[in-house]
């Protein structure tokens, strides 16, 4: 089942509810994809638990976590008994199927929550839970760009303590799920170490960025974003340096300019070489958009280097 990849809908009502316990989270995601074009089945705990595991040993506590979460969701109504014979549940699954457009729902993909229980010696139906949880946070009305590619549903920012009081997890207990998440490659997180002030002048640390760990680079980007929207510390502290080197090597070309350029070493000569190329490049990128002549004038002549023999490096 799992060499094809196959998408499973939750409702918030199953993922997000008290009322169902770990096992029937995983009971419900098998059952989609066994009735996504039969609606009616016959299962048994153990189909149930193999199917979710992989694993043709179970032990009879698995056996009985699978049966406690297929009563639970005929005791709900998320299934229908129509008859149980010998162990076999003949169930009408056509609930399992709701509209998206009334409730809200996390998708997630058959290979994620079977790789979830290849993990070993964690409760994989805990995290199970808790990984469809933590999915269901990446906000939809957040796009990020890398290059021309966007996504929307990538990016999470909540903080621990946000979590744990929307999911009644402990903060503990998220901090060991995400490190166990992480390091099985399901998720990845941006763990900021900048900080702004807010507006009574006390230090507040930017929230780490999390997500998919296949969508690395929008979380990174995202990060980085935020640094230079919100004016943090860090993102300030390296802008401001930038400012003033720039400012060194606009100085220093100047002195070239007046003949001066023997007192700098070959170094700093192509420093100020590849700082006036850069430069150059971005008032003709902005022309070749506006086309407004006046940018051209800012460009800066390079014949003055040739006279220092180097070799030429475009950076870019």
């Amino acid at each position: 089942m799992d060499e094809k990849y196959y998408n499973i809908i939750f409702p918030e009502s199953i993922y997000n509810s008290p009322t169902y316990s770990n096992y029937s989270i995983a009971v419900y995601g098998i059952l989609k994809l066994l009735s996504t074009s039969i609606k009616k089945q016959c299962v048994t705990p153990y189909q149930i638990s193999y199917l979710i595991t992989d694993d043709d040993t179970q032990s009879r506590y698995i056996t009985n976590f699978a049966k406690c979460g297929i009563e639970e969701l005929i005791n709900e109504n998320i299934i229908t008994k129509i008859n149980e014979v010998q162990k076999h549940y003949i169930l009408d699954c056509k609930n399992l199927w709701f509209d998206t457009r009334k409730e809200k729902f996390t998708i997630i993909s058959s290979n994620e929550m079977f790789d979830i229980f290849h993990i070993k010696n964690v409760n994989t139906f805990l995290l199970l839970k808790y990984f469809v949880f933590l999915i269901s946070t990446l906000s939809s009305k957040t796009t990020v760009y890398v290059d021309t590619n966007y996504k929307s549903s990538v990016v999470g920012y909540f903080t621990i303590d946000k979590l744990s009081e929307l999911s009644g997890i402990s903060t503990r207990s998220i901090i060991e799920y995400n490190s166990i998440l992480e390091e099985n490659k399901l998720i990845y997180i941006h763990r900021q170490r900048d900080y702004v002030l807010d507006s009574e002048n006390a230090i507040k640390r930017l929230p780490n960025i999390y997500g998919r760990y296949e969508d690395i680079s929008y979380i990174d980007t995202f990060a980085k974003n935020q640094q230079k929207y919100t004016g943090s510390h860090l993102y300030t502290k390296k802008s401001v340096e930038q400012v003033n080197d720039n400012r060194r090597l606009a100085q220093k070309y100047q002195q070239i300019l007046k003949g001066n350029g023997e007192k700098y070493s070959e170094s700093e000569i192509l420093d100020v070489y590849n700082y006036v190329l850069r430069e150059n490049k971005k008032y003709e990128r902005l022309y070749e958009k506006n086309q407004n002549e006046d940018l051209l004038e800012k460009i800066r002549d390079v014949d003055i280097f040739e006279k220092f023999n180097l070799k030429k490096r475009i950076t870019k």
